[in-house]
């Protein structure tokens, strides 16, 4: 009978209010260890740099703390960039990056969230100039895309808010709801179906100040449970744990918290949900006025609590941000989940039906009917009858003003079945605390509902029942997808740093030396050199740094040397040094500054002195004379020392005072006294508590008869210092006395005990340090008075997750536990000791850090106790890796060398991972589901992947036509098969063609597999025209087929039937009768080369050969009796467009009165013969007068009797008359005789020509 339908548990709508006056940003400008924070408000800097050390870059993974570089210092690598660029160059960077800011401002300024991304690092050896070039670039690219992106949001904005409006003018709580699809609500918010806790407390009033009841955790029968740790149960759990209240009255008012069940994901505030249950109207027809109410509220939200003999009630809701009492004043929502449970009249006593209702009482500003709802579009008035709801609203009213009283209208569901399944009902926007009354009444009779049997087909023995007002509450997780909003984007951008490294030397040298240098003086050691490289990283933002703000960060200086080595100072016999060795030097005290200066390394000297001497003297302090004064010798294992009981000199005659001598001070001369004589006598001081045992003695000496001078007091005050007490001083009676048997060699007592002193943490001492001031190198205070006070400490250690696994945290308590010990001043022995106080301490709990991959075995640890004894406890927290998403192909098989990333550990629940993950993106493939939400956080899970479709295009292109395509092929496939199409089918197609192929820009590809190289790409294989050569040799016939595998293409041209042209020179000879010359027949074959492209037909290239001909020159014949019009004839030029040339000679009869004198080759007179009347030439065949002429192109022949022709059918071949026909070869010029001086001439210039203008052009300097 209860409500089952799962609802979606997630609904973001972003806030998108416009006309902000003014943006408030925070910029935090990390510098890893270093966190500087900057506010700002309206037009402030919304800048922020981020300057990370990535690990990678590094073999160390330890963490490196990179450091801000002051801003006065500058840095190697800035000086570097400086100097490679311009003040240009910077300028240009510096407005490009002020650009930047400018639009980020702007986005700001019109309340959209502009966020820095992390900046992009540039890891070079050395700064260069391209590299300021390229961040130059970026920032105009990224301005330039942040105010187009500004412009498109404010313009949707806009939109959005003018409908937004439209929707809040419509609402009125007392009036119709029209049903919509768009929700326009200004809030951020995720929801969560699981809440962290849930807590119910009875809200009562004492001494007028609201005081909290909780309400306790139980079992289904109402028991309290002895462990309150626990949480209720859901709605359809089968939990013993109970949450629930069995005694409600008209009086009570519960409030319950479900906490954390929103996040704002702007600002990331965790917010707690809070429904306060007031006003309820009992269903008195259980038991009259005894009757109670009950309710029992369920841990998820979505299904929120039930209520039972409960018609009506008024329910308030709103938002607590988590951990605080500060109730959230923004706007939220109501979604109503209960009007899904209604029943129908049909089949029923017209009197029984009942449906659940909501009305709006205050903080709605809008509702909205989801499409597909069941709610009744209009109000229902319950005023006519006698129901629960209408108790409460009377009830409502009389607290309200006149202008504010509600109608008693109320809207419900429509009636078609025993319940909705998975129906929304009303949303109400809210803003701040809202308040409705919620309830059940009867639709047809107006007044409270009845239960209500219904057939049940599957169990008839067993009807549906619906009680008559048992309601379920269910405080919505909206379905987003039922709505529409604006999400208003997060814009983005990032900064551009420059990583390099920089190195410097830091060295000591140790000298040495003689005080006071003086001749002959041994040879002093070498000077030795010890160095230190440091190096380190520099991340510099350097447009940052031009605009005047710190934007150099650099990681310490650091040094693979740890110290620089101690050096024994050698020894040089008879001298002396000033120090044993030369210490080590940890090289943590070089200070190095961000320029690169190095301090806090210095030089070191070592100074030699000469070393003393004994000197005897007597007893008046004079030095005795012509006595050796011999040095110290020089000790080999110290060279700051002597050798220690160096035997005085023998002086004859003398006793010295000692046999031996240890320099205290080698630079020192130690003189020795030798005497005579000497009487004497001892005392001795005694420690009584260490059974009278010597403690030092004094011997006295002199010479018989010498004053007894001698005292204790000096010595008492020595031993004293010691930490001695006197008891008995058996010697000064003797003091005032003289020398003599009654003393000599005698032996006195002075007896002294030990002193005590006891340390407390009040009158504390330092172990280790003297006991008696006055007594440094005397017994030192034991390490016990050093622990009269114990700190305690409580370390929560954490493992499991590798490098990332979290610091341990460390509690202390310091001097946490006291006691007080007493020590002998003379031994410094601890003679008692008291107890230690208090006997045990007890440390707070640790919350369990969030790992990135991994889960905790427990969310907090700590609260461990500690004793004097036991003064460090450890609690450990376990992390196990987080599982992975194992993308699998339909067979189950794992995809190889496919990232199979680890879930992301919740971030609010150490112990957990944050659900709907991911799949991860495959290349080639699909998955079968987008998102992941493991059971177990540290089992895997597999995905199914399917193949990717996949094409390319193999386009074949003319180059003879500007690369425009003939045809091309488009091929489909899957990634991962196999590449198998061959262009040689197309390729033998374009070959019949003609055309011949130039570049295959494809066929590498066969064999390769289809994927992300070659999908959507295309591959050009480009050929050009095939051509062909007719000659006379190879002809062709026009009109067939160039290429004979493709008939019905390009045909060969007229042209190629006229690759071969013959010219004939005749020279015609008439008038002679029949001692007429036969005609003189000389010809030339002209040939050319045709090149045809053999795809178009068209012809591409034509030469002929030769170009130009000259035929010979004939001698006209001599004929007794005739006289010839000309001595010779032929000799023309001729070329290929010629006409066949015909010259005619004519002969005349000569007359016998001839003036010519004739002589025959004697000189005798011959008879002459008068000529003829001269007549023109005439052609035998026409009988036309002839005259010679050169043919030139174009230029029509008229010796035909056809007409005039031009070269080819009536002149192509060699004429067939009888007479002397000459066939002359081309290029081949026939000797012409002297006469033919027009021939000579055009030659001879043509020669010239061609000489000119051919000759090498070296030959123009001579």
């Amino acid at each position: 009978m209860r409500k089952t339908a799962k609802k979606v548990n997630r609904f973001t709508i972003k806030k998108t209010s416009l006309g902000v006056a003014s943006v408030a940003v925070a910029s935090l400008l990390y510098w890893n260890g270093l966190a500087i924070h900057a506010q700002a408000a309206e037009a402030t800097s919304v800048d922020a740099t981020v300057l990370n050390h990535a690990e990678s870059q590094s073999d160390d993974k330890s963490q490196v703390t990179l450091r801000p570089v002051a801003s006065t210092s500058q840095t190697p690598t800035q000086t570097t960039l400086n100097e490679a660029t311009t003040a240009a160059d910077r300028a240009a960077l510096v407005n490009a990056r002020q650009a930047l800011l400018d639009a980020i401002k702007a986005a700001q300024a019109s309340g959209i969230t502009v966020e820095q991304a992390t900046p992009q690092v540039t890891v070079a050896d050395q700064a260069t100039k391209d590299w300021v070039t390229a961040t130059t670039t970026d920032y105009q690219t990224q301005a330039a895309a942040l105010q187009e992106q500004l412009e498109n949001t404010q313009a949707a904005l806009a939109k959005w808010e003018q409908e937004r409006q439209a929707q809040a003018e419509k609402f009125n709580p007392n009036q119709a709801i029209e049903a919509t699809d768009k929700a326009y609500v200004e809030n951020s918010f995720e929801y969560h179906n699981d809440a962290e806790a849930v807590q119910a407390a009875y809200v009562k009033v004492v001494d007028g100040q609201e005081v909290e009841q909780p309400i306790p955790l139980t079992d289904a029968n109402f028991n309290v449970l002895a462990d309150q740790s626990g949480k209720p149960r859901y709605f359809m759990e089968n939990n013993p744990v109970r949450l629930q209240v069995n005694d409600v009255t008209a009086d009570t008012k519960l409030r319950i918290k479900w906490t954390k069940v929103l996040t704002d994901a702007n600002t990331k505030r965790s917010y707690d949900m809070v429904i306060e249950l007031s006003d309820p109207i009992i269903d008195q027809r259980f038991a009259g006025v005894n009757t109670k109410g009950f309710y029992e509220i369920f841990r998820d939200p979505a299904n929120g609590i039930v209520f039972d003999r409960i018609t009506a009630l008024k329910l308030t809701k709103y938002l607590v941000e988590t951990g605080t009492d500060k109730v959230y004043e923004g706007e939220d929502y109501f979604t109503q989940d209960t009007l899904n449970r209604q029943v129908p009249i049909d089949g029923l006593d017209a009197l029984k039906a009942r449906a659940e209702f909501v009305k709006p009482i205050d903080g709605s500003l809008a509702a909205f009917i989801p499409s597909g709802s069941q709610i009744i579009p209009t109000p229902q008035d319950i005023s006519q009858g006698n129901s629960g709801a209408k108790q409460l609203i009377e009830k409502i009213n009389a607290t309200r003003p006149v202008d504010q009283q509600l109608s008693e209208t109320v809207y419900y569901s429509k009636g078609f079945d025993k319940y909705i399944a998975n129906a929304e009902a009303i949303v109400f926007l809210t803003q701040g605390k809202a308040s409705f009354i919620l309830g059940v009444v009867n639709p047809n009779t107006q007044g409270d509902p009845d239960d209500i049997q219904t057939a049940n087909p599957a169990d008839p023995d067993h009807p549906n029942m619906v009680w008559k007002d048992y309601t379920q509450i269910g405080f919505g997780i909206l379905d987003k997808s039922k709505f529409v909003s604006y999400d208003k984007p997060t814009l983005t951008y990032h900064e551009d740093l420059l990583q390099t490294s920089e190195k410097v030397t830091a060295s000591r040298q140790i000298n040495y030396q003689y005080e006071g240098l003086k001749a002959n003086e041994p040879t002093l050691p070498p000077s030795v050199t010890q160095e230190a490289d440091f190096t380190r990283t520099v991340t510099i933002d350097y447009a940052r740094v031009l605009q005047g703000d710190p934007g150099v960060a650099a990681t310490p200086w650091q040094t693979a040397v740890a110290s620089l080595p101690a050096q024994k100072v050698p020894v040089i016999d008879g001298y002396h040094a000033d120090q044993k060795q030369v210490a080590e030097m940890a090289t943590s005290v070089v200070k190095i500054n961000d320029a690169g200066q190095v301090s806090g390394l210095s030089n070191v000297t070592v100074t030699y002195r000469p070393n003393g001497k004994i000197i005897p003297i007597n007893e008046n302090g004079s030095e005795i004379p012509n006595v050796k004064q011999p040095q110290y010798t020089t000790d080999p294992g110290d060279p700051t020392k002597v050798t220690p009981d160096q035997p005085v000199p023998d002086v004859p005659g003398y006793v010295p005072s000692t046999e031996t001598v240890t320099p205290s001070d080698p630079n020192q001369n130690t003189k020795v006294i030798y005497v005579k004589k000497e009487a004497g006598f001892t005392v001795r001081y005694l420690d009584r508590d260490r059974g009278d045992a010597e403690i030092t003695s004094q011997s006295v000496s002199g010479k018989y008869g010498d004053k007894i001078t001698y005292n204790t007091a000096d010595e008492l005050k020595a031993l004293s210092d010691q930490g001695y007490v006197l008891v008995d001083d058996g010697y000064t009676s003797n003091v005032g006395g003289e020398l003599g048997d009654g003393n000599n060699g005698k032996t006195y007592d002075v007896i002294v005990k030990h002193g005590t002193q006891t340390v407390t943490p009040e009158d504390p001492q330092e172990p280790g340090t003297p006991i008696n001031p006055n007594d440094p190198d005397g017994p030192k205070w034991p390490t016990e008075v050093g622990d009269v006070q114990r700190t305690a400490t409580q370390t929560v250690h954490y493992q499991g997750a590798g490098k990332d696994t979290p610091a341990d945290r460390t509690q202390t308590a310091e001097n946490v536990f006291t006691r007080t010990v007493t020590v002998d001043k003379v031994t410094g022995k601890v003679t008692s000791t008291t107890a230690w106080t208090p006997t045990d301490h007890t440390f707070g709990a640790e919350t369990t850090p969030v790992v990135k991959g991994y889960t905790a075995d427990k969310a907090t640890a700590g609260a461990q106790t500690a004793t004097p004894d036991e003064l460090n406890v450890t609690d450990t927290v376990t992390y196990r890796p987080n599982g992975k998403i194992v993308p699998v192909d339909p067979d189950g098989h794992e995809l190889p060398g496919v990232d199979q990333s680890s879930y992301p550990t919740d971030p609010k629940d150490p112990t957990k991972v944050t659900p709907d993950q991911p799949a991860p993106n495959v290349p080639g493939y699909v998955p079968s589901e987008e998102t992941v939400t493991p059971k177990d956080p540290t089992q895997d899970t597999k995905v199914t992947y399917v193949k990717k479709d996949a094409n390319f295009t193999v386009r074949y292109l003319d180059q003879d036509n500007g690369n425009e395509p003939i045809t091309s092929d488009k091929v489909d496939g899957k990634y991962g098969d196999k590449v198998t199409y061959s262009t040689a089918d197309e390729l033998k197609t374009l070959s019949d063609q003609g055309y011949v192929l130039v570049d295959d820009g494809y066929t590498k590809q066969v064999g390769g597999e289809l994927g992300d190289g070659n999908n959507g790409k295309t591959y050009n294989v480009i050929v050009k025209h095939g051509t062909q050569t007719v000659t006379p040799e190879k002809p062709q016939e026009p009109g067939t087929p160039i290429n004979p595998n493709d008939p019905e293409g390009p045909k060969w041209p007229a042209e190629v039937g006229d690759v071969q042209r013959t010219l004939t020179q005749t020279v015609h000879y008439q008038g002679a009768g029949v001692e007429t010359p036969a005609d003189k027949v000389q010809s030339v074959t002209f040939a050319r080369k045709m090149v045809v492209d053999k795809v178009t037909g068209e012809v591409r290239a034509d030469s002929w050969s030769p170009e130009v001909f000259v035929f010979s020159s004939e001698s006209t014949p001599k004929i007794a009796g005739y006289r010839a019009d000309r001595e010779e004839a032929g000799g023309k030029i001729v070329t290929p467009l010629a006409l066949s040339y015909r010259e005619v000679v004519s002969y005349t009869p000569m007359a016998a009165n001839t003036s010519i004198t004739p002589k025959d080759p004697a000189n005798r007179v011959v008879p002459t013969v008068q000529p003829l009347k001269p007549e023109a030439p005439v052609d035998s065949a026409n009988d036309n007068p002839l005259t010679s002429e050169l043919i030139t192109p174009g230029v029509l022949s008229t010796d035909s009797k056809e007409g005039p022709t031009r070269f080819g059918k009536a002149n192509a071949a060699t004429p067939k008359e009888n007479g002397d026909t000459k066939q002359v070869k081309p290029h081949q010029l026939p000797q012409t005789g002297a006469k033919s001086a027009v021939l000579l001439n055009l030659l001879g210039t043509l020669t010239l020509l061609g000489g000119w203008f051919n000759r090498p052009r070296r030959e123009n300097k001579r």
